[in-house]
């Protein structure tokens, strides 16, 4: 379509409140299948606020905000300068330019000072968000054991750490904090992948004959996975609440169907 010289532009009466989104999720995100000529819409829930830094964008400072938006943990870096994302907010991006830096690090950004951020915009994708956000909590609550107590600790804030290779890991303070990216390669079960709690304090237990179907101890995940990078090897050791999230089942429920099976052999708890 072209204007030409006679061309008129009157308003109409006829409203349309549909954004014609076109949201992109953050596994396709991930997997680098995206072209990034082409600006994208995002939609998440912030789950960490990392900060405020001023930087030189496009020749002006402007103000850089890095946070985690679920789903997936995306790592999104947005260069916008006057909206600020609290933690549980849901953050619509608009016309956000993809760019993938290093091998590891994938930003989504402004582009051409035309990118949209809205948090928390009346729109029905919105909604939706919200409620799939609600039944993922609701799934791990589920989990959970009522009248059970857990020690409920403060959420870290990873995105203040820096992320390292695994040999730079390997030679940090064993109190320090840092972030990898890495492959899983391997599922360590030679001490088991799930123990019995304490139904008081969460610890393992343990107990000369366990009868499967009369057991009072929760079973908890403790997978330990075998991980390698470029620089190296190691072993993480993912607890109950982690694992869960990842796996979608607890180990009680995966410790019943084994049970029901009737196969010993796997039971290596």
């Amino acid at each position: 379509m072209q204007f030409g010289d006679q061309t008129t532009v009157t308003d109409s009466d006829m409203r349309c409140n549909n954004m014609f989104l076109d949201l992109k999720d953050f596994a396709t995100i991930l997997n680098g299948s995206l072209d990034t000529r082409y600006l994208i819409d995002v939609i998440g829930q912030v789950m960490d606020f990392g900060g405020v830094d001023i930087v030189n964008h496009a020749r002006k400072e402007v103000t850089k905000m890095v946070f985690y938006s679920k789903r997936w943990q995306l790592a999104e870096v947005l260069i916008q300068e006057q909206k600020q994302p609290n933690n549980g907010d849901i953050c619509l991006i608009r016309y956000a330019k993809l760019n993938n830096y290093t091998h590891d690090e994938l930003q989504v950004s402004n582009a051409f000072d035309s990118s949209l951020v809205m948090l928390n915009p009346a729109i029905n994708e919105v909604e939706e968000l919200k409620q799939m956000v609600h039944a993922d909590d609701n799934s791990v609550n589920m989990y959970q054991h009522v009248g059970k107590i857990h020690n409920q600790s403060k959420r870290i804030k990873w995105s203040q750490f820096p992320f390292k290779t695994i040999q730079e890991m390997k030679h940090t303070d064993k109190d320090a904090k840092c972030r990898i990216i890495c492959t899983v390669y391997a599922i360590d079960t030679l001490r088991g992948w799930y123990y019995c709690a304490c139904v008081v304090c969460n610890r393992q237990v343990l107990k000369t004959r366990i009868v499967y179907d009369d057991m009072d101890s929760p079973s908890w995940y403790k997978l330990d996975l075998l991980v390698q990078d470029q620089t190296g090897e190691s072993k993480i050791t993912l607890q109950d609440p982690v694992a869960t999230s990842i796996v979608k089942y607890s180990a009680a429920k995966i410790v019943n169907v084994l049970s029901d099976n009737g196969d010993p052999d796997v039971f290596t708890g």
